[in-house]
């Protein structure tokens, strides 16, 4: 499968559409620069190494670049951002005018990371999974018994990722990690199946699906401990937050923005209008406070090695 072709693939119009990801973005970054502070202030050191995983195409890796150098003035940062997209890659490099590193892999690959790393930032990331064939649009849907295979076989797939996490941070390096925990945006997925449920789009519901693993507390502690961090060192803080967006119009965009890749693969040009149309019309007729309220289960995840 060619790395465009993976359903988590982003369109360009993801970090223009998704208010909820900037806002949750300027937390982590915030705790990313606290860390990484008070790391400088230990002392003995004067440059610092910092990677942000599934970087996308760099808005946050830009801003945490800012805001490192402004709390830490006069020492040397080094920033470098890992994704699986060439072009968001190839963005990320343009859009830091060349002042950002970019690297083009994978989290769940070991030797896709660097080695030394002081800082390990991801935003939004680490709840995305290889692409996995499942005859539901995400695996909250699929009945008990493969709910319960998907679930190990992401575990394991989670683990790894913190595992090559664990491996890249030099001592005393510290990995700030957001993604979303067990219940994330389980409205938004309902209205996803429930309009592949129409007559007109029922036919291509078996082909559409969504590699995401939404951890609950006790699976990010099992897995954190698994990659060699210690209690002492692991700070999990999980919190709801209400969907940023607000009418019918911004969150179909938001959603057409993270999902019509993945959609074409499947689906005629006027097949995904009329379906993103209906998406439209339905959120119309929903009660969107309830909808979008606690939409968002975020997990920030703080570990020092």
């Amino acid at each position: 499968m060619n790395q465009a072709d993976k359903h988590f693939h982003m369109s360009e119009a993801y970090a223009e559409n998704s208010s909820s990801q900037r806002t949750i973005g300027q937390i982590t970054i915030g705790k990313a620069v606290e860390s990484l502070a008070a790391m400088a202030a230990a002392g003995g050191k004067n440059c610092f190494y910092v990677l942000d995983l599934a970087c996308g195409p760099g808005n946050l890796t830009c801003d945490l670049r800012d805001a490192i150098a402004a709390e830490l003035p006069g020492r040397q940062i080094v920033v470098t951002g890992l994704d699986y997209s060439r072009m968001n890659v190839d963005k990320l490099i343009e859009n830091s005018r060349g002042e950002i590193r970019g690297l083009v892999g994978s989290f769940f690959e070991a030797s896709s990371l660097p080695d030394g790393v002081d800082l390990i930032f991801s935003n939004e990331g680490l709840h995305w999974q290889p692409p996995h064939e499942m005859d539901e649009i995400i695996y909250s849907h699929l009945d008990p018994g493969r709910k319960e295979q998907y679930i190990q076989w992401a575990m394991q797939n989670f683990k790894t990722a913190l595992q090559n996490i664990f491996d890249s941070l030099a001592d005393n390096g510290v990995a700030v990690l957001q993604f979303g925990n067990e219940g994330q945006l389980s409205a938004l997925w309902r209205l996803i199946r429930d309009v592949l449920n129409q007559t007109g789009f029922s036919g291509y519901k078996p082909s559409i699906s969504f590699p995401l693993f939404y951890p609950t507390l006790d699976q990010m502690g099992e897995a954190v401990k698994d990659a060699g961090f210690r209690d002492a060192d692991i700070g999990i803080e999980a919190f709801n937050q209400d969907l940023t967006e607000n009418t019918p119009e911004v969150i179909t965009a938001f959603l057409r923005a993270f999902s019509e890749p993945a959609l074409r693969r499947e689906m005629d040009e006027d097949v995904v209008a009329a379906f993103y149309s209906a998406v439209s019309q339905k959120l119309a007729n929903t009660d969107l406070d309830a909808f979008r309220k606690d939409a968002w289960h975020r997990t920030l995840v703080t570990l020092k090695k």
